[in-house]
């Protein structure tokens, strides 16, 4: 893959990972009384929007044209995933976002009990990619 290619795929996906994480986090903050792991989302959301932020700063860059293909290409494979995690949890969320009394609904109090184990599994995926792209980026820093 040529240098170009290489920069403009990466920066593709970046583009695609903070706009879902931003809608992520702005959902987080929108909908109010929920429980404790996902007010606790927003400060991981933030880490990753700035390791997001450093991955297109890292791709602007002159230098990265020159790459190694199979980092960039796992630097875009690690983002990608953040991206598709985070509309993954977004989706799951969004369940909640029109209804601000869920909590005193014993209907859906008890479906988000349910759901949990779920939306625990897709957190830690989220947080997993994050930290991949974090060493990737890293690693490509040199």
């Amino acid at each position: 893959m040529a240098g170009f290619e290489i920069g403009t795929g990466v920066i593709g996906v970046v583009v695609i990972a903070i706009q879902a994480a931003q809608k992520l986090t702005d959902l987080v903050s929108e909908v109010k009384d929920v429980p404790d792991d996902i007010r606790d989302l927003g400060a991981s959301l933030r880490s990753l929007t700035l390791i997001l932020d450093s991955a297109q700063t890292l791709c602007s860059k002159e230098e990265f044209k020159d790459a190694d293909p199979l980092l960039a290409d796992n630097l875009r494979q690690c983002i990608e995933q953040c991206a598709v995690n985070s509309e993954s949890l977004y989706d799951e969320l969004t369940k909640f976002k029109d209804n601000p009394t869920w909590k005193i609904n014993f209907a859906r109090r008890l479906v988000w009990v349910w759901q949990k184990k779920e939306r625990d599994r897709v957190k830690a995926r989220l947080f997993e990619s994050r930290d991949n792209a974090d060493t990737a980026i890293l690693v490509m820093n040199g």
